[in-house]
Parts: C-alpha cells; sequence; structure tokens
C-alpha cells in the first residue's frame, strides 16, 4: 500500500512537471523587432491565425517581450540549435559573405594596393586587376569564418554581462575576432599583395618564393601594421554597424530586412575606411616591401613618409578604399544577414 502510494506521488509529480514543458512548447516569447509577420513565416502558420489566436486587433502593437499562444499545427523551422551546429552557421555565413565581397571587388582592393605600394611619381598599372584572386579564396573564407565563428558566441556572451545592443560587447567581440582572424588573414594579405603588385605570376610561384627568399618570417610581414589597421577598422565598423542597425529596428519596430543591412554596412564601412587609410597605407608598405623594407617600426614609416612624400601620402588610395569599402559593406552586410536568414540564426 505504502509502495504503491508512493509510485503514485511520484507519478503525479512527474505529470505536473511535464506541465510547464509543454505550456513553454505552445507559446512564443516576442523577441525586439520582430513582427507577427516574421513570427508566423518562421512557424509556418498565417498572421491572422496567430492574432484570432491571441485575441489581437492590431498587428503593429506587439510589442517585444510578450507571449504569444501558438496554434496546433504551429511547426518552428528555426529549432534551437545546439552550440556547435550554431557557431557553424554563423562561420558558414560569414565565410560566404567574405568570398562574395572579395570576389566582387577585387580589382578596386588591387587599384588601392598599387596605389599605396608605389613610389610618388610613379604611374599606376592597370592590367591584371584580378591578379591573385584565386589564390586567396580559400584563405579568405577560412579567415572570415573564424571572425564569425568568435565574434557571434563572444558577442552573445558579452550581450549577458553588459546588456543587449552593448557597445562595449561589439567592441571587445570584434577586436577579438579579428585578432583570431589574423592568423589567416596576414599571410593570405602578405600573399596576395605581393601578386597585386606584380612580384609573381602566381600563388604557389609566391609562397615558394617568399618562403626561400624571407623564411616563414615573411608571411608576416606587416603583421604589426595589420593588426594596428585591423582591430581598429573591425571594432569602429562593427560598432557602427551593430549601432546603426539597433537604432534603425528600434525606429522601424522590426528586424531588418537584408536590403536594409546593406544600406547600413555601406555608411559604417565608407566611415571607418576614411578614418583608417593612414593605417592601412603603412601596413601596405610592409607587406609589399619585402627584405627591402627601409622603416625601422611603424611609427619611424609614418615620419619618413611624411618627410620624404609630404603627409598625403598617408591618405594614398583613401577614394578607391572609401569606395571599395563602402561598397564592400554594402554588399558584405547584406550578403551576411541573408546568408544567417538562409542558415537560420537570424540576430
Amino acid at each position: 500500500g505504502a509502495h504503491a502510494a508512493g509510485v503514485r506521488r511520484a507519478a503525479t509529480r512527474s505529470a505536473n512537471a511535464a506541465l510547464p514543458a509543454l505550456a513553454a512548447a505552445a507559446t512564443y516569447t516576442v523577441a525586439p523587432g520582430e513582427t507577427l509577420g516574421h513570427i508566423a513565416r518562421r512557424f509556418g502558420v498565417g498572421v491572422d491565425e496567430l492574432m484570432a489566436s491571441n485575441g489581437i486587433k492590431n498587428a503593429d502593437a506587439v510589442q517585444a517581450g510578450a507571449s504569444l499562444a501558438l496554434p496546433a499545427n504551429a511547426k518552428d523551422s528555426q529549432p534551437k540549435m545546439q552550440g556547435l551546429d550554431e557557431t557553424l552557421r554563423y562561420m558558414a555565413a560569414g565565410g560566404l559573405a567574405g568570398v562574395t565581397v572579395e570576389t566582387v571587388l577585387f580589382p578596386l582592393d588591387t587599384i588601392k594596393t598599387r596605389l599605396q605600394a608605389a613610389k610618388a611619381g610613379k604611374g599606376l598599372d592597370l592590367r591584371g586587376l584580378y591578379s591573385g584572386l584565386s589564390g586567396n579564396i580559400p584563405g579568405c573564407f577560412t579567415a572570415s569564418a573564424i571572425f564569425f565563428g568568435v565574434y557571434d558566441p563572444m558577442k552573445k556572451q558579452m550581450e549577458e554581462l553588459w546588456g543587449k545592443g552593448s557597445t562595449p560587447a561589439h567592441l571587445v567581440s570584434a577586436a577579438s575576432a579579428g585578432l583570431a582572424s589574423s592568423v589567416v588573414r596576414v599571410p593570405t594579405e602578405v600573399v596576395k599583395q605581393r601578386l597585386q603588385t606584380g612580384q609573381f605570376k602566381g600563388p604557389v610561384e609566391a609562397v615558394k618564393t617568399i618562403f626561400a627568399k624571407e623564411g616563414a618570417r615573411g608571411f608576416t610581414r606587416g603583421y604589426g601594421a595589420f593588426l594596428l589597421r585591423d582591430l581598429p577598422f573591425d571594432a569602429i565598423e562593427f560598432v557602427a554597424y551593430e549601432g546603426l542597425k539597433a537604432q534603425y529596428t528600434s525606429v522601424m519596430g522590426r528586424r531588418i530586412e537584408p536590403v536594409e543591412a546593406s544600406v547600413l554596412g555601406g555608411v559604417a564601412g565608407a566611415f571607418t575606411g576614411a578614418v583608417t587609410t593612414p593605417l592601412d597605407v603603412l601596413k601596405t608598405r610592409f607587406m609589399t616591401g619585402g627584405t627591402a623594407v627601409k622603416y625601422k617600426n611603424l611609427l619611424d614609416a609614418a615620419v619618413t613618409i611624411s618627410r620624404e612624400e609630404g603627409w598625403r601620402a598617408l591618405f594614398a588610395g583613401v577614394q578607391p578604399r572609401v569606395t571599395w569599402i563602402g561598397i564592400g559593406g554594402f554588399i558584405f552586410f547584406g550578403c551576411l544577414e541573408k546568408s544567417r536568414e538562409v542558415l537560420g540564426v537570424v540576430s
């Protein structure tokens, strides 16, 4: 008798414990910037069904944090992913966006590199503007994937500490992601820029020759200048983009669409490209100079270039750089948000 009563009590507790889980499965909490349209598409139901099941008369009146009862036929098309699966999707989306923008804008990048590498008074060679692209794609995809494999998970953790949309969270996450991806980005950039300036015919020849003449250190030339340019660049660009995105979604009262992300990304990219041009010039001089680099360090390079060529030389290529990065931001962030949407990791 006592044993049977104990079994009944245990069964009752188990049944009661299951009730909240069932209730949770039938409800959904509205995320910031989310509309009934987004939710309806996610769960494969009609907006009218959602409104009817929740007694909603005005679809635009739904606020973030509201709990919605889902129709019985609702099925989540974006089930909660495990951490590794989610991170891999972020990486794939970042890699695709990185390769897309690199391919489209490679000629502008080549012009910018040749302008910065050239000494004052030397003409610009417009031949072979796609030199180095094929060898750059694998490194570009890998570096972009590493960046977002660090950025997105870290941003989530930082926002839990400092609050959703926190500027320090975006700053720290972007700088950390840039540092991690630099392990691949720097050697890739060295080979790419040597090819862009016509020093080698192909990536295989470039890698063999650089290693033979300069050793492994040849692939890290300009590393300090690269970090000096790219860590601030990544931090500024992502803080600008995330800030614009947060303000825009707040005003519009819904999630951002990929085409809107493109516009905001273009603005963030152009601004960041302009203010970091001197750092980019210094990086290019170190990376393309090989063993002939005459500068002792970054400060010495900046002073020497300003004295011998004038301070304007530090802004060499600023117009193609701003154009390139502005258009690049337009393509990159639009492609990024679309890739995330397709892969089910919309932020």
